[in-house]
């Protein structure tokens, strides 16, 4: 629009699942490790005969849980920039051909219901041909940046 322009990039993914194994891992009660907090609500006989975890056990065995099958659905806004270029009747008083300013952003806003730290989890243990397991995959990090181009 006029001297402006904008570009922006949306990514995402419908209907897939997700096995949250970080949340398992953190919320098994066959452990003496640390674990959520949320197993303070685990059962017990006396104290908490109506708790939502399992007691915790000192046994070796974890069965896995289909509780941790999460909605992997996503929309993210994984690029935007704006940018302005100076109108020709104040860049040819300067003596050049364009001068532009921008500002962008990456990975601005991510829309989902998955509790993981990031909706495209893709593999299990460092094995891409394992997708759709989280163990711990590192968020998406926000960058910003802000410049400008002179062309003579």
């Amino acid at each position: 629009y006029k001297d402006f322009d904008l570009n922006f990039l949306f990514q995402g993914s419908f209907g897939n699942k997700i096995f949250n194994l970080l949340q398992q891992q953190l919320e098994k009660t066959t452990t003496t490790s640390n674990v959520s907090s949320v197993l303070l609500d685990r059962w017990d006989a006396v104290t908490n005969p109506n708790g939502k975890f399992p007691k915790v056990v000192n046994a070796p065995v974890v069965q896995v849980q289909d509780t941790y099958i999460e909605d992997g659905t996503y929309i993210r806004l994984k690029n935007i920039s704006l940018s302005y270029n100076l109108p020709n009747r104040i860049i040819t008083r300067l003596g050049v051909k364009q001068i532009k300013f921008n500002l962008s952003a990456q990975n601005l806003l991510t829309f989902t219901s998955y509790t993981g730290t990031n909706p495209e989890a893709n593999f299990y243990d460092q094995n891409n041909l394992q997708p759709g397991i989280d163990l711990g995959v590192y968020p998406n990090y926000k960058t910003y940046q802000a410049g400008f181009t002179v062309i003579f």
